[in-house]
């Protein structure tokens, strides 16, 4: 019944095979435009000049102790890039969209796979392709240009090891699993949290057998050397133990602080949530990576606050679009004339704020609605898409509350909302055709 639900004519079948061809051609004239009009090395300013000069360390074999503080996932590929292709940055928007391109197929192979429909999945590549954000950060030297990549493409393998039909072939899409999982966590580290939701899959599939537990196993095996390394050569550089990056306790302790700018003797910060809300400085003599410090400050700051519930709930609508900011840097309250590209600013604008619900709010109230009429593995698919949205509230609440956070799970979303906006109207039939005696055997 699902597989038929778009069948038109018999060439439909022809048709739809050509879907991919055509999510290619759509992402590859977007990003092409894009980057005509938004050349990366027009806006090397702020954390795009600092990955920048990391990638260039990078690229003759030099790392610094400060270089710590940035997740060196990102420059150390623009160092790659930079190696291939030398400084130019024509090249490095015509890589960055080749990544934005694959995300859009990405999407569209995960949407197959999530709904079995062709249709479906060429509407959501569609959607990737054409996806403002998306044309947006993959012409700036940021992280977002190349994190939603990585983190479709875990959850693509991911479904594969799902799906293998034998124990070798689950051991090698695993593997891959983890590869990918690992360059995903160096590039955004608070992806950490990826770890736990996907080790505990196969419980929420009910699979209890030990075979089962062997995929986790593997993608854990494969994805933490890397971590390792990463986290042993920051230590080495820094002389005491550290993590993946050294911002953690920089972005902690700005999110409880109300102080618009943070003074360090190595530089100078000042998120737009801080920029935008208060008015004092602060000035400190602990170096910008010298996470112990600020995140002990940064709990005192907010053990001693008296609205603690009502600051956090403020950084949760913050971080999801829904308060002063937008997508960086289109927000709210900067007059958009001042800028090029004002109806650009526009459309950034209201993709922030409609995020919530277009992405998020489908995909919670089809798990909910259909969870009784799922099988157990559709509906561990519909719970790990769910836990993106945790990931989330945790990352808005603790560590930086700003709408770019969530640009790496926003592929993953527009596949599974695609399919919860058709899907959901059956499901709740489905749901109320269901005897009353099935339900309560259900629960």
């Amino acid at each position: 019944m699902t597989r038929r639900l778009f069948y038109f004519h018999p060439r439909s079948r022809a048709i739809r095979r050509d879907f991919p061809v055509a999510v290619l051609a759509l992402a590859s004239i977007t990003r092409l435009a894009a980057l005509s009009a938004v050349n990366p090395g027009h806006t090397l300013y702020s954390d795009m000049a600092r990955y920048d000069e990391v990638a260039l360390r990078l690229q003759h074999g030099i790392r610094t102790a400060g270089d710590t503080f940035f997740p060196v996932g990102y420059p150390a590929l623009l160092g790659l890039v930079y190696a291939i292709g030398g400084r130019d940055f024509v090249f490095v928007g015509t890589v960055q969209a080749l990544f934005g391109v694959l995300t859009s197929l990405l999407v569209y192979d995960l949407a197959l796979r999530i709904g079995r429909s062709r249709v479906l999945a060429f509407i959501a590549g569609g959607l990737a392709a054409l996806y403002p954000p998306f044309l947006l950060y993959g012409s700036l030297l940021l992280t977002e240009a190349v994190a939603p990549f990585w983190c479709t493409l875990t959850m693509c393998l991911l479904c594969r090891a799902q799906d293998a039909s034998d124990r070798f072939q689950t051991l090698i899409w695993s593997a891959l699993t983890g590869i990918s999982l690992s360059i995903t966590v160096v590039t955004r580290p608070n992806l950490l949290l990826l770890f736990p939701v996907i080790a505990l899959l196969p419980l929420a599939a009910a699979q209890r057998n030990v075979w089962s537990w062997m995929r986790p196993l593997t993608i854990v095996g494969f994805a933490l050397p890397l971590v390792i390394v990463v986290c042993v050569n920051n230590s080495r550089l820094l002389g005491r133990p550290a993590g993946i990056s050294t911002n953690g306790g920089m972005n902690f302790f700005l999110m409880q602080m109300d102080v618009y700018r943070l003074y360090t003797p190595d530089a100078a910060w000042s998120p737009p949530r801080n920029n935008f809300r208060y008015s004092l400085a602060f000035r400190s003599n602990a170096l910008s990576t010298d996470e112990a410090f600020y995140y002990r400050e940064g709990m005192n700051a907010f053990l001693n606050r008296s609205d603690k519930v009502r600051h956090t709930i403020e950084n949760v609508r913050e971080g999801f679009g829904l308060e002063l900011q937008g997508y960086w840097p289109a927000n709210r309250d900067l007059t958009d004339d001042r800028f090029e590209y004002p109806a650009a600013r526009r459309i950034l604008r209201w993709c922030s704020r409609g995020f919530v619900w277009v992405l998020v709010v489908p995909v919670w109230i089809y798990a909910v609605i259909g969870w009784r009429v799922m099988d157990q593995a559709t509906a561990a698919w519909w719970t790990l898409a769910c836990s993106l949205t945790v990931i989330l509230i945790v990352t808005f609440a603790v560590f930086l509350a700003d709408p770019r956070i969530h640009i790496p799970f926003d592929p993953i979303l527009i596949a599974f909302s695609t399919n919860a906006c058709v899907r959901l109207p059956a499901a709740g039939a489905a749901l109320l055709r269901r005897p009353l005696r099935d339900r309560k055997s259900a629960q």
